[in-house]
């Protein structure tokens, strides 16, 4: 099954949750998956379901380009302090920024993707 993953993408998301200071299984609980399942896609078994991917991409604080290596983004850029990542991650329990006052809210269709 290996072949249907994207090249370094377990390498990478193990090396940005390292760098924020996180478990599998405290990245599993953000994200509402198990750690059995952070471990899976750690090990390059599999890929996440898009939804997935971007939930992690929320809570990692980094985008999917990066986590997929499309492109460097400058996750570096972003804090590696563990008690900054643990202070947003509490104050946006569900992984996603607050909309901005005058910005459209997600279309369903769009909100599932």
């Amino acid at each position: 099954m290996k072949e249907r993953t994207v090249a370094g993408f377990g390498k990478r998301l193990r090396e940005i949750r390292q760098r924020r200071g996180l478990t599998q299984a405290e990245l599993g609980v953000a994200v509402g998956v198990s750690k059995r399942v952070i471990t899976y896609y750690e090990r390059d078994d599999a890929l996440p379901p898009g939804a997935v991917l971007v939930h992690l991409a929320q809570v990692l604080r980094v985008s999917t380009d990066e986590l997929l290596g499309v492109c460097h983004c400058g996750a570096e850029q972003l804090a590696d302090d563990p008690i900054e990542l643990w202070t947003w991650l509490l104050a946006h329990p569900d992984g996603h920024e607050p909309i901005a006052a005058g910005q459209p809210e997600p279309v369903a269709a769009e909100a599932g993707r």
